[in-house]
């Protein structure tokens, strides 16, 4: 009777390497402490990669993490890619960043027969 696992949904077009991709970002995959360890994100993140693949439009899902081994046992794959994504915080607006991010890890797992994510991707909007 309590809601115990939570993920929020994006779904963006990106340029990975000069070429659109469509992507279900994963933001704020949470599971209560006391439920953790019991399935409950894997089953929520299992269902994201079906609806992925049923809707016949997604590339890659994606996620940034600074614990990758988690999502990289459910076939995640960790890149490094130079990244560029507008700059908010606080209801504002700071530019335009453009750096190869360290302190995270981005997380990609191919949906379409679109298979490279290393290089340089431009998230065309805020970082998750």
């Amino acid at each position: 009777d309590r809601v115990v696992g939570h993920l929020g949904v994006d779904l963006r077009v990106m340029n990975l390497n000069g070429r659109a991709v469509t992507v279900f970002g994963a933001i704020d995959v949470c599971v209560v402490p006391d439920r953790q360890g019991s399935g409950i994100g894997t089953a929520i993140l299992q269902r994201l990669e079906t609806i992925a693949r049923d809707s016949n439009r997604v590339d890659f899902l994606f996620l940034v993490s600074k614990n990758p081994l988690i999502y990289e046992k459910l076939g995640y794959k960790k890149t490094t890619v130079r990244t560029q994504w507008l700059k908010i915080d606080q209801h504002k607006n700071y530019g335009v960043g453009n750096e190869l991010i360290t302190d995270a890890s981005m997380l990609f797992k191919a949906i379409s027969d679109k298979k490279r994510v290393d290089g340089e991707l431009d998230l065309l909007g805020y970082m998750y």
